[in-house]
């Protein structure tokens, strides 16, 4: 009993944490149909500068206003300067925005503060317990930032339920259109909005840094943890955001001291790592508008319509597969591993271009099928087979097959449920890479054996794997475009642009996506299995939400439905990083920036 009470305070202060993060979030989200993947970032910035008041003034309370204060002007900054120029555009230019915002306030954050996490002690007047029941001490500071965040809670309902402000807050999340209509300031509304979603993360991670360590990229799992909330609760809805939260923490508290217990210290805890996402799939296939969905008539963003490729993109195509060939030949080892890598990432955002550009399904978790064919290399490896003839195709069948499954559950949704359902099972297999202790679990492993071509050709070679993975980049390019431009093709981008007309006209739309949706997997398989040869490990990162980003990224910066524009983006990419990243440490601060101008400036890649 004591141990049941204590892991549920647990559970509720977890739960109000992540309210605290979800609340700003899902009002963005509900009112304004924004992707902000920089609100992570917010949550960060108040911890640090939350640690560093702290630090100065030894107060906890002038610690706590500075973090509020800070974080909101930075959201308000942000709007300013960077999200306003994004409102109407589709999701696609708000996710790389954002993603470069998230590049650049880490790289910040870390030649600002260091690389080294922060431990804060437990602030003067709250150390020690306080019993919650008789006999069951609990931590008197996680009762203090249980209560201060219940608090905030009831702040904000009684804000949206009972003030002006709310009621513009709900007419706005269930018809902006009529809001502006009526002659409301919608821009200061949504200044507004996301100042208070700053200030409430900004609260959020000041609370958090005593109980955990400040480091860089610390937002990035509570961003994750709060889009689950918001889909689980509902996008809009502040009381589902709170719902979601405690059973969010709930089941990630209760979870974790149950599993490990039940299944062991190797496989525990990545079960109990996964169970959220195995919640919010579960809530997405029978709540697909979660617990308290909002009623919404939001202005749609559409993928945009893949565009014909110039004759002009086709030369300079043509010049770079001539120039890219030739690369082996100059003997420089370095530039050819740099460019293998390219091509391997580059191979993966065209199989992502697939489903993005001529499906319409953006799908956050195709790293999955990047790892997957990986791990099939890798695992095949370690038992001695090395053949390339058995390797290659089992890793791209493995990826096929979980293409196909990940499929079958995930296109039932659209929109950002979908996005968020296939961030979960790539999150699920990321779990499950880190509990596999025999295969390297969380540092992951080295490549036994590098891959052979009819046991003789040696993809250790750097010139031989550069020229193996061209070869694979253009035949998918070949097939890839024969395959758009058939009847299966023009019938997917159909479905893309109206599939009530489709199912109307009588062609199987569900069966006709999971189809597309199976061969991205196939073709992120094979780039996979390039992709530990080029680095000679394999490692549970390759199915991280952050990997995913990284090919929406390339996918966006080249075009998508282009096939050949993902590959160029992946060049770029790769390239430019290591360029930056030759010239100075920090190279994200540069290219974070880099890659808001291109949203501004070039809105099709």
């Amino acid at each position: 009993m004591p141990v049941l009470a204590e892991q549920l305070a647990n559970a509720i202060q977890l739960g109000v944490m992540l309210f605290l993060a979800a609340a700003g979030l899902t009002l963005v989200f509900g009112i304004m149909n924004f992707i902000n993947l920089a609100h992570g970032s917010l949550y960060m910035l108040g911890a640090f500068i939350g640690a560093s008041t702290l630090a100065v003034t030894q107060s906890f309370v002038a610690a706590i206003a500075a973090a509020v204060a800070g974080a909101a002007a930075v959201g308000l900054a942000l709007e300013w300067s960077v999200l306003r120029r994004l409102y109407e555009r589709d999701h696609n230019a708000q996710v790389l925005g954002t993603f470069g915002l998230i590049l650049f306030f880490n790289e910040a954050v870390r030649m600002i503060w260091g690389n080294a996490p922060l431990f804060l002690g437990i602030p003067s007047g709250l150390e020690g317990t306080l019993p919650i029941l008789p006999g069951v001490p609990y931590s008197t500071y996680r009762l203090a930032i249980t209560l201060i965040g219940l608090v905030v809670a009831g702040a904000m309902a009684l804000l949206i339920t009972r003030t002006r402000v709310g009621a513009l807050i709900r007419a706005g999340a269930s018809n902006r259109e009529m809001l502006q209509a009526m002659g409301t300031d919608v821009q200061r509304l949504f200044a507004f909005v996301l100042a208070l979603g700053g200030a409430l993360a900004g609260l959020a991670g000041a609370l958090t840094g005593p109980i955990q360590s400040v480091q860089v990229g610390m937002g990035e799992p509570v961003l994750i943890l709060a889009f689950v909330v918001i889909v689980i609760g509902g996008i809009g809805s502040v009381r589902g955001a709170f719902v979601g939260s405690m059973l969010v923490g709930l089941v990630d508290t209760l979870g974790r001291a149950v599993l490990p217990k039940a299944f062991g210290y190797t496989v525990g805890p990545a079960l109990a790592s996964m169970a959220i996402f195995v919640l919010m799939s579960v809530m997405l296939y029978f709540r697909p508008a979660g617990l308290f969905p909002v009623a919404s008539s939001q202005v749609s963003h559409p993928v945009p319509a893949p565009r014909s490729v110039s004759s002009k993109t086709a030369i300079i195509a043509i010049a770079v597969v001539i120039a890219a060939a030739l690369v082996p030949l100059s003997g420089e080892t370095f530039y050819t591993r740099v460019l293998t890598r390219a091509l391997a990432m580059g191979l993966a955002a065209i199989g992502l271009d697939l489903v993005f550009g001529y499906g319409g399904m953006i799908s956050f978790g195709h790293a999955a099928f990047l790892g997957v064919g990986a791990y099939a290399v890798g695992i095949l490896a370690t038992y001695g087979i090395a053949e390339g003839l058995l390797a290659l195709p089992v890793a791209v069948a493995c990826a096929a097959l979980a293409g196909l499954i990940i499929g079958a559950l995930s296109i039932r949704t659209s929109g950002v449920f979908f996005i968020m359902i296939t961030l979960a099972f790539a999150q699920m297999l990321y779990y499950v890479a880190i509990g596999l202790e025999a295969f390297g679990g969380d540092n992951g492993m080295p490549l036994k054996l590098p891959t052979t071509i009819a046991g003789t050709l040696d993809l250790s070679r750097p010139q031989l794997l550069y020229w193996v993975a061209l070869a694979c980049v253009l035949v998918t390019l070949v097939l890839g475009r024969r395959l758009v431009r058939s009847e299966f093709g023009l019938a997917l981008r159909a479905i893309r642009d109206n599939e009530r007309r489709m199912q109307t006209l009588g062609y199987a739309t569900y069966r006709y996506k999971l189809v597309a949706y199976t061969l991205s997997g196939a073709i992120c398989g094979l780039a996979g299995a390039l992709l530990a040869n080029v680095d000679s490990y394999v490692g549970p990162s390759m199915f991280h939400w952050f990997t995913s980003g990284l090919l929406m990224v390339m996918v966006i910066l080249g075009g998508q439905g282009t096939l050949i524009g993902p590959l160029l983006g992946a060049l770029f990419y790769v390239v430019l990083e290591e360029a930056l990243s030759q010239a100075t440490e920090h190279w994200m601060v540069i290219f974070g920036p880099v890659l808001i101008l291109i949203v501004l400036l070039r809105s099709r890649g």
